[in-house]
């Protein structure tokens, strides 16, 4: 095998390939044809990038080799998808599946009683995963707990002696009990906003993921292809838009961020990648019979756009300003004002209530 590494890129953007003995990009792993399911619910829509994929693979190879493992990463990184996709593809008949939604309310005794209940006995101190599977215990939002007037979090105390010695005690007659056959896998943002910095000694008995932000060119690639998958049935017009609305989109959000920042007044003003994940979440409910010409699909996508940003800012300044952005944003990307698709001069609204067939469509014209 050849020692030296790709010119191009990162280590990290390549994979050994034992058959081929060499270097292989990820992208390589990646389907041309990949489809979403369209009765799927959107939110379980799962578009394989370069990440997911990367990701997913060293998941399950540390979980097959019994290692915990730790997701660390901002809101919309894909921490719990990640986690959830990897138990999803895990063999039913071997595996069964944990998961917990830690809060700072949770207590040690409850994370306790919540794992024991999906075991059963074996011996007087030993419990197994009902089925004689393997489990999976997957914990989100690990790092929210509240701490304890000593600084620890005694949720994460206990986890942590689990994974040393294999066994907590029970609280009536403190008898070892050893809960056995399981992996564990946890995820949790950075500090802040409730969350807690967890101690070293519990951080250090995982194997720790840090999940970075998509590139703009990943961006491009989880939206434009659903998009551009839901408009095949559309009119040539409004098919050819679908790399134009997805730049588009992308462009506003990071115009937003920069400009819409949080301050005690606005505290609310935080914007994520779940935000433009929403807007096309909208254009996906289009419908070839209601948006028929370009006007009535940049109308619909004018909508979402508002109520997904707009709808959140506060005084006449912030609303002046987006509005001002959405036309220059039209104009660069569509070759058209935002006037001349709303004269009127505020957005439309789309629903899909006054349509007997439960079309999504322009309320104004409806």
């Amino acid at each position: 095998m050849d020692s030296a590494f790709p010119i191009k890129d990162t280590v990290y953007d390549y994979y050994v390939d034992p058959g081929q003995r060499c270097f292989m990009p990820w992208e390589t792993k990646l389907s041309d044809n990949w489809k979403y399911d369209e009765n799927e619910p959107f939110y379980k829509i799962i578009v394989p990038t370069v990440d997911t994929v990367r990701y997913e693979y060293l998941v399950s190879k540390m979980l097959q080799d019994g290692y915990p493992v730790l997701l660390v990463g901002n809101v919309g990184t894909g921490k719990t998808s990640t986690a959830v996709s990897v138990m999803e593809s895990c063999d039913n008949t071997k595996y069964t599946v944990l998961s917990i939604n830690i809060s700072a309310q949770t207590t040690a005794a409850g994370l306790q009683e919540s794992i024991e209940n999906r075991t059963e006995k074996r011996t007087k101190t030993h419990f197994v995963p009902i089925g004689g599977k393997r489990m999976i215990c997957f914990m989100d939002d690990f790092n929210m707990p509240a701490k304890d007037i000593y600084g620890s979090q005694p949720p994460l105390e206990l986890i942590r002696q689990w994974i040393d010695y294999k066994y907590w005690f029970n609280r009536r007659t403190q008898q070892k009990i050893y809960v056995v056959n399981t992996l564990v896998m946890a995820g949790m943002g950075p500090p802040g906003g409730g969350r807690q910095e967890i101690s070293s000694r519990t951080m250090s008995r995982f194997y720790l993921l840090n999940l970075t932000f998509p590139t703009e060119t990943v961006i491009m690639r989880i939206f434009g292809s659903m998009l551009k998958q839901k408009l095949l049935i559309f009119s040539n017009e409004i098919r050819e838009m679908w790399h134009n609305i997805t730049a588009a989109t992308i462009n506003l959000y990071n115009d937003v961020i920069v400009r819409m920042l949080p301050t005690p007044t606005r505290s609310h003003y935080l914007f994520n990648l779940r935000d433009i994940s929403k807007v096309f979440q909208g254009l996906l409910r289009a419908s070839s019979e209601s948006q028929v010409k370009k006007p009535q699909f940049l109308r619909l996508w004018i909508h979402e756009c508002f109520r997904v940003f707009s709808d959140r800012l506060i005084d006449d300044y912030d609303l002046g300003w987006f509005s001002e952005e959405m036309n220059t944003v039209l104009g660069r990307y569509m070759e058209v004002t935002f006037h001349s698709l709303c004269p009127n001069k505020t957005s439309p609204i789309f629903g899909d209530f006054m349509n007997i067939q439960g079309y999504y469509e322009d309320l104004d014209f409806a």
